[in-house]
């Protein structure tokens, strides 16, 4: 009998404070850190900010979170004002695209 042991593609670490999403990490980007920015009396997020340490070419992005009444991300945007991603869902909540 022969075992294949392999590493996962890609492992994401999440970051929690409550029911607050507060930062990410994965391993295909070892360098990069996405905090999420809340209000202090919300579960909805207000701004993605990414955080690149690379010593070689450090960045920082931070896109704006445009949500629904419900509290569902509908679009994200740059500091330019340009939007960077788009979501519609269903009445039920699945993100169609």
């Amino acid at each position: 009998m022969t075992y294949h042991q392999h590493e996962p593609d890609e492992v994401y670490t999440f970051g929690w404070v409550g029911m607050r999403l507060v930062s990410e990490h994965s391993s295909a980007a070892p360098h990069t850190t996405v905090y999420h920015a809340y209000n202090d009396q919300s579960y909805t997020p207000l701004a993605r900010i990414e955080c690149t340490d690379n010593p070689l070419n450090p960045q920082r992005a931070i896109y704006y979170t445009h949500s629904s009444l419900s509290g569902l991300p509908e679009a994200l945007t740059n500091s330019e004002g340009e939007i960077v991603w788009q979501g519609q869902y269903s009445a039920w909540g699945h993100l169609q695209r």
